[in-house]
């Protein structure tokens, strides 16, 4: 068995740095490598072997800070262009899966076996972001939901905080998808008669409607480094256990 770890880039140097120290702790059970589309990030350039990379250069202009991440046209248009890359090198390299972790994600170490003993075509690992720091709690938010763009039943966040494996509506992020799936013509294009915004919905309609089902294992979750604070709460975390 082969699979192909990977994900678009751009990002903080310094957030790129512990990503790839969390990838590089990650159990492995099989042959895994790594292949990402750096996206006008030539800083990351040196945490990467030359094999391990491709470029996608357009110059567009993306800005987050403290308060949130800015979308905008130019961002959102290139990403299924991006992740859709990902697929043809998953299915011209031979591989049986993609395993898209995004660049601001830690994950667990077991994460990867867990989601394959989960046996799913589509399964992702659950992370929760607390979008707005000066907001309450009840304004985190989850990366899976059950309809729509990203609206969910009145009790699936309470579940989903208790370790298990659920069927949701859709998901992304930190997905584990098996070839199979694109050999069918499942792919992050837009569609263009759907209101959505984000190649993920457009991935999870897709995947659906061609009859296959979208899961979130919730026993391993990711720490979303959401904003630089976080980083610097979780680089305090990392001092204070090597004490």
């Amino acid at each position: 068995m082969k699979i192909l770890l990977g994900s678009p880039a751009r990002q903080d140097t310094r957030i790129f740095e512990q990503y790839i120290k969390g990838l590089d702790k990650l159990d492995l059970p099989c042959q895994v490598d790594r292949f990402f589309i750096l996206n006008d990030a030539d800083n990351l350039k040196p945490y990467l072997k030359q094999n391990e990379y491709t470029e996608y250069n357009t110059g567009d202009h993306y800005e987050k800070n403290e308060l949130s991440h800015y979308w905008r046209k130019p961002n959102l248009d290139k990403m299924p262009i991006m992740r859709n890359m990902l697929i043809e090198k998953t299915l011209s390299g031979n591989y049986d899966y993609l395993f898209m972790v995004d660049t601001d994600l830690i994950i667990q170490p077991q994460t990867l076996n867990a989601l394959l003993e989960a046996n799913k075509d589509i399964i992702a690992e659950i992370f929760w972001t607390k979008v707005h720091p000066d907001k309450d709690d009840h304004r985190t938010q989850v990366n899976c939901w059950d309809f729509g763009q990203n609206d969910r039943f009145e009790h699936s966040k309470e579940i989903w905080k208790k370790p298990g494996l659920y069927r949701v509506g859709g998901t992304g992020a930190c997905i584990l998808i098996h070839r199979k799936v694109f050999e069918s013509g499942v792919d992050y294009s837009p569609i263009y008669n759907l209101k959505l915004i984000g190649e993920d919905r457009f991935f999870s309609v897709r995947a659906v409607c061609h009859g296959f089902d979208l899961w979130i294992d919730t026993h391993c979750p990711c720490l979303h480094l959401y904003r630089e604070s976080e980083l610097i709460k979780y680089l305090g975390g990392i001092n204070n256990d090597s004490e």
